[in-house]
């Protein structure tokens, strides 16, 4: 199993505990852990990670950790290219003939871990 170290920040106290880099799971983490530091209710909210503090908006915190902190990337199986995004590896196959029958691996981040 590949994990992370949550690095979100509270009080100059890092989390600390093992979360999975995809979306749904950081999403259940975040929300279970760290909701008190996410204000409901506030459209804009900051990104803790690490004492990231970039402001954005709240449905856009979880993609950002992914891609900014975990560095998590997309890769093509037939041209091999390197996207950022899972969404924008969905828009690669749509857009580029050659590879719409490719499939998008998952580049681990480098501080990704095996427990």
């Amino acid at each position: 199993v590949v994990t992370y170290l949550c690095r979100w920040t509270h009080s100059g106290q890092e989390c600390g505990m093992h979360v999975m880099g995809d979306r749904i799971r950081l999403t259940r983490h975040i929300q279970r852990w760290h909701s008190a530091h996410v204000a409901h209710g506030q459209r804009q909210v900051p990104c803790l990670w690490g004492g990231c503090e970039k402001v954005m908006k709240r449905e856009n915190v979880v993609r950002h950790i992914i891609v900014t902190h975990l560095k998590v990337k997309w890769c093509c199986s037939v041209c091999r290219i390197r996207l950022s995004r899972d969404d924008a590896s969905v828009r690669h196959f749509e857009r580029v003939k050659s590879c719409r029958h490719g499939v998008a691996t998952v580049e681990r981040g480098p501080e990704a871990q095996e427990v």
